[in-house]
């Protein structure tokens, strides 16, 4: 019987530019961690992907994990979300207007 599971680096690589990324939990509970640090360290090393939207429903972070593992410029152009405040690259790239950031609870579901 084959295996029907992947690890971490096989599942970053069906990640392509311009896909939509959502991740659930709240802070790092239920936060697939081994899978978004195989993201970052793909787009770190190969340049992709790139372009994507994250969508989160609550701040998952703990300042250095979770959605953190996203917040390089290029990486992401999109983040549609509901809090901040544990990601501090995320509010500083907001605040540089290097990353699109949208209200989770305004965002409009067509333009996704």
């Amino acid at each position: 019987m084959s295996s029907k599971f992947i690890d971490a680096h096989e599942a970053a690589r069906w990640v392509a530019s311009g896909d939509t990324v959502c991740t659930v939990g709240m802070t790092l509970i239920g936060a697939a961690e081994s899978i978004l640090s195989a993201i970052e360290a793909r787009f770190l090393t190969a340049g992709e992907p790139r372009d994507l939207t994250l969508l989160h429903a609550a701040g998952q972070s703990d300042r250095q994990r979770g959605i953190q593992h996203f917040a390089h410029p290029g990486m992401v152009t999109r983040l549609i979300g509901s809090h901040w405040g544990l990601a501090p690259r995320w509010m500083a790239m907001i605040n540089n207007n290097e990353v699109e950031a949208v209200p989770a609870a305004g965002a409009d579901r067509s333009s996704l």
